[in-house]
């Protein structure tokens, strides 16, 4: 297998940013829309290009929407010099496990009593490979 070498700096910068206050089934959030918008707002002066900044908020952060966005990063950022940034502002679900918790993000959609309405936060990031 080569060897990698990476460049001191980022090629690209790419970034997902979701703010959810307006659920469907679950009690509405007052600042997860504006720290989402806060978030976005610092990427630009840190090299992110507005283009490549995504934002998805309330009824645009529905669980295929969320998943559609992140795994075009596999596409997009296929540079190993590229930067993905993933931020989410919204409820979060946690269940027992048999090997301890495991954590979900609420997707606009998301019932929190259907755990295949939710992310399951490892399948981000398994996919993040």
């Amino acid at each position: 297998m080569a060897e990698v070498l990476y460049k001191p700096g980022y090629s690209r910068s790419w970034a997902l940013v979701i703010g959810i206050n307006a659920y469907h089934h679950l009690q509405p959030l007052s600042y997860a829309c504006n720290d989402a918008d806060s978030v976005a707002a610092t990427l630009p002066p840190l090299g992110f290009s507005p283009e490549q900044i995504l934002i998805l908020k309330d009824a645009e952060a529905s669980k295929s929407r969320i998943l559609d966005a992140y795994l075009a990063f596999h596409e997009k950022a296929n540079d190993p010099d590229d930067r993905v940034i993933f931020f989410f502002a919204g409820h979060g679900h946690t269940v027992q496990g048999s090997h301890g918790h495991i954590g979900y993000l609420v997707p606009v959609d998301g019932k929190d009593d259907n755990l295949n309405s939710l992310i399951r936060w490892d399948e981000l990031t398994r996919n993040a490979d």
